[in-house]
C-alpha cells in the first residue's frame, strides 16, 4: 500500500510539473499509466535525453525520476543507462563530483553484467571528467582501463578515443613523441571506424604540440584544416576549442588584436553555456590580452571573473593558468607582494600538477596496460600450441586411419573393379532419366505458363470488351424507346469496334492455341510479297482510315518469298493493325522491304506513333510478361498478337525485331527466305 502511494505521489508530482511546462505528450501520460516499473522507468530516461542538450534542469529532474523508479526493477542494466545519463548531465552542467559518483555507479552495476564495449566507454566518460578537473593520474588510469577493454572487445571507435584522450594527458605533461604516437593511433582507428570528423580534433590536438614548440605557422595550419572539418561536421562546442587555439597562436604571435577577437568570442560562448572552466579560462585569456595591451582595467576586470570561477572550484591546472597571469599583471602594476603572492601560488600548484612522480605515471600505466597485452599474447600462444598439438595427434590419427583404410580398400578392390562396367551402364542409364525428367520439367513449366497466359487473357482482355458489349446491349433494351437515332448509331458503333477487338483477339487466340498444341502445319509455297501485304492490308485499313492515319508503301514488285501465305498474312495483319493501335491520328506508316543478302529479304513497318521505352521492348516476345498497353484511344492490347509474329516467323525460317524511342515511334521487322527474281508479267 505504501508503495503504491509512493508511486501515486511522484506520478501527480510529474504531471503537475509537466502541465507547467506544457512538455509532456499525451501519448506518453496514457503509455506510462499503463506500463510497469521498467517501461516506466525508460520512458522517464526518454524524456530526459530529449532535454539532455537545452534543458539540463528538465533533464536531470527526469533523470532522477528515472533512477527512483529503476532502483524498484533490481535491473543492473537499466541501473547502468540511468547512471551514465545522470553522469552525463552533472558533468555538462559543470557538476563534477557529482558526475564522477554517477559514472562509477554506472561501472559497478555494469561490472555485474561483464559488458566490456560499455564498461570501455563509462571509463572513457570518467577519464574525461578527471581531465576537466586536472587530476591527470585518475584519468590517465580510466584512459587506459578503457582502451585495455575496447582492445578485448574490438571497439575499434571507443579505442580510437581513448588513445586520443591518452594524446591529451601526454600532450599536457608536454610528452610530445608519446602525445603524437597515440594521436596517429587514434587517427587510424577513427579512419577504419569511418568516423571522420573526428579527424577534426586530431588536427586540434597535434596543433596545440607545435604552439608548444613554438611552430606557429605549422599550428595554425593544422588548426585552419580543423577548423573546416568542424566546421562542416556543426560541432559547436568542438568548433569554439579550435577557434580559442587560433587566437592562442596569434596571441604568441603578438597579434593581440586578433587573439583578443577570438579570445572573446570563446568568453562570450562559454560564459553563456556556463562552462565553469572554459569561463574561467577564456576570461583569463581576454584579462591577458588587455593586460598586453596596456589596458589594466579591463585586463583587471576579465581577471577577476576568472579568479572568482577558480576559487570556488578545484580545476588544478586551470589555477595555475590564473594565477601566473595574476602575478604578471601585478608585476605590471608593481605590486610586488600581490605579485609575488601569486607567483608562490603559481609555483606551488606548477610542482603539484607536474611532480616527478606525474611524469612517470604515463610510462608506468602504459606498462601495465602493455603488460597485459603481453600476458593476453602469451595466453593464446599457449592456447595455440594445445591446438598445435591437437592438431597433430588428429593428423596422426587420420593417417593411421586413412593406412587401414587404404589396406581395406585394396582387399576390395578386385571386386569393385569387376561392377565397374555394370556401374557405368547404370549411370549411363540414369543420365538418360535425368535428361528426360528435366526435359518434361521444362515442357510442364511451360505448359503452367502457357495455361497462366491464357487464363490471364480470358480473365482480363476478354472480359473487358465482353462487360463493355453487354452494357451497351442491357442499354438499349432499357432505353431504346427513349434514345435519338443518333444515339443509337453511336452505340451500335461502340458495339462493333467492341466485337471487331474481340473477334481478333479471339483469332490470335485460337491461332496461337493451335501452334502450342503442334496442330498447325507449314506449307510454304511461292508468294508475290508485294500482293500478298496489298491484299491483306486492305481488309483492315479501315481502323487507320477512321484515325486519319497516312500508309505509304515501298515494296518492289518482284520479290517473290518461299513461304506459308496464311501464316504472313497473320504476321502482316498484327504487325500492321499493331501500328495503327499505337500511332495517334494523322500520324503516318510506312511498309517497306530490303534485301539483306541473295536468300533473304527484311520487312519494315515502320509508325509515327508513341514509341516504346527498353523496359516494354524487353517484355514483348515473352510469354511470362504482361503488358496490357492501351493504344492512343483506348484500344486494348494483350500481347498474343505478337507472341503469335514471333513463333510464326521462327517457324517460316526468318527473325523478327524491333527498334522504338518514346514518343518518336516503333519500326518493326522480320525476314522471309527468298525465291530467285523473277519478272512479274
Amino acid at each position: 500500500m505504501i508503495k503504491n502511494t509512493w508511486i501515486f505521489f511522484m506520478l501527480l508530482t510529474v504531471s503537475m510539473y509537466c502541465q507547467g511546462q506544457n512538455q509532456f505528450p499525451d501519448s506518453l501520460l496514457s503509455r506510462f499509466q499503463s506500463s510497469g516499473a521498467i517501461g516506466k522507468t525508460g520512458i522517464y530516461l526518454s524524456i530526459s535525453r530529449t532535454y539532455s542538450k537545452n534543458a539540463p534542469g528538465k533533464a536531470l529532474f527526469y533523470a532522477q525520476l528515472a533512477d527512483s523508479m529503476a532502483q524498484q526493477t533490481n535491473n543492473d542494466s537499466l541501473l547502468t543507462e540511468v547512471k551514465k545519463l545522470k553522469g552525463k548531465i552533472y558533468a555538462d552542467s559543470g557538476l563534477f563530483s557529482y558526475a564522477i559518483t554517477n559514472y562509477k555507479q554506472s561501472i559497478e552495476f555494469c561490472s555485474k553484467l561483464n559488458n566490456k564495449p560499455a564498461l570501455a566507454d563509462l571509463n572513457n566518460k570518467l577519464g574525461n571528467v578527471f581531465l576537466r578537473l586536472d587530476d591527470y593520474d585518475q584519468a590517465i588510469g580510466c584512459f587506459f582501463e578503457a582502451l585495455k577493454l575496447a582492445d578485448e572487445s574490438h571497439e575499434i571507435l571507443i579505442a580510437a578515443s581513448a588513445q586520443n584522450n591518452i594524446g591529451i594527458t601526454c600532450n599536457i605533461f608536454k610528452d610530445y613523441s608519446r602525445a603524437i604516437e597515440y594521436y596517429q593511433k587514434a587517427s587510424d582507428g577513427f579512419e577504419q571506424a569511418g568516423f571522420k570528423k573526428a579527424q577534426g580534433k586530431i588536427l586540434n590536438n597535434i596543433a596545440l604540440i607545435y604552439i608548444d614548440q613554438n611552430k606557429l605557422d605549422q599550428a595554425l595550419e593544422y588548426l585552419k584544416k580543423s577548423l573546416a572539418i568542424k566546421e562542416k561536421a556543426d560541432d559547436s562546442t568542438s568548433i569554439i576549442s579550435t577557434i580559442n587555439n587560433i587566437g592562442l597562436v596569434f596571441e604568441k604571435q603578438k597579434e593581440f588584436d586578433r587573439a583578443f577577437d577570438h579570445y572573446i568570442r570563446v568568453y562570450n560562448y562559454f560564459s553563456n553555456k556556463k562552462n565553469l572552466k572554459e569561463t574561467a579560462i577564456s576570461a583569463n585569456n581576454v584579462g591577458f590580452i588587455y593586460l598586453q595591451k596596456g589596458d589594466y582595467k579591463n585586463a583587471w576586470k576579465y581577471l577577476h571573473i576568472a579568479l572568482e570561477i577558480i576559487t570556488k572550484t578545484d580545476f588544478g591546472n586551470t589555477k595555475k593558468i590564473i594565477y601566473e597571469s595574476l602575478f604578471k599583471f601585478y608585476e605590471q602594476q608593481k605590486d610586488y607582494k600581490n605579485a609575488l603572492a601569486y607567483h608562490k601560488l603559481f609555483m606551488q600548484m606548477n610542482d603539484s600538477l607536474f611532480s616527478i612522480e606525474k611524469e612517470n605515471l604515463i610510462r608506468n600505466i602504459e606498462s601495465k596496460y602493455e603488460n597485459h597485452k603481453h600476458l593476453a599474447e602469451i595466453e593464446l600462444l599457449s592456447h595455440n600450441n594445445e591446438l598445435i598439438e591437437e592438431r597433430n595427434f588428429r593428423q596422426k590419427f587420420i593417417f593411421y586411419t586413412t593406412f587401414l583404410l587404404l589396406v581395406i580398400s585394396i582387399l576390395f578392390a578386385f571386386t569393385f573393379f569387376r561392377s565397374r562396367k555394370k556401374v557405368k551402364q547404370a549411370n549411363a542409364i540414369l543420365q538418360e532419366k535425368n535428361i528426360e525428367i528435366n526435359r518434361q520439367k521444362d515442357e510442364l513449366i511451360e505448359s503452367n505458363t502457357t495455361k497462366d497466359k491464357f487464363f490471364s487473357i480470358i480473365a482480363h482482355d476478354l472480359r473487358s470488351p465482353f462487360t463493355s458489349f453487354l452494357g451497351f446491349t442491357q442499354l438499349l433494351v432499357e432505353e431504346l424507346d427513349n434514345m435519338t437515332l443518333e444515339e443509337i448509331k453511336t452505340i451500335v458503333i461502340s458495339m462493333r469496334k467492341s466485337a471487331t477487338n474481340v473477334y481478333s483477339l479471339l483469332e490470335n487466340l485460337l491461332e496461337w492455341s493451335m501452334m502450342q498444341r503442334g496442330i498447325t502445319r507449314f506449307n510454304p509455297e511461292a508468294i508475290p510479297l508485294a500482293t500478298a501485304i496489298h491484299e491483306n492490308l486492305e481488309l483492315i485499313m479501315g481502323s487507320a482510315q477512321h484515325k486519319e492515319i497516312e500508309t505509304r508503301w515501298e515494296i518492289p514488285e518482284n520479290l517473290i518469298v518461299y513461304t506459308d501465305p496464311h501464316m504472313v498474312a497473320t504476321v502482316i495483319r498484327n504487325l500492321y493493325s499493331n501500328a495503327v493501335k499505337f500511332t495517334p491520328k494523322q500520324g503516318r506508316i510506312t511498309i517497306s522491304a530490303e534485301k539483306n543478302n541473295p536468300d533473304f529479304v527484311t520487312i519494315f513497318i515502320r509508325d509515327t506513333g508513341i514509341g516504346m521505352n527498353k523496359t516494354l521492348i524487353r517484355k514483348l516476345f515473352r510469354l511470362n510478361e504482361q503488358i496490357n498497353r492501351k493504344g492512343t484511344e483506348g484500344e486494348p492490347s494483350s500481347g498474343i498478337g505478337l507472341l503469335l509474329c514471333h513463333e510464326y516467323i521462327e517457324k517460316m525460317g526468318g527473325k523478327i525485331g524491333v527498334e522504338s524511342e518514346e514518343g518518336k515511334g516503333s519500326s518493326f521487322s522480320f525476314s522471309l527466305p527468298l525465291i530467285k527474281e523473277k519478272i512479274i508479267c
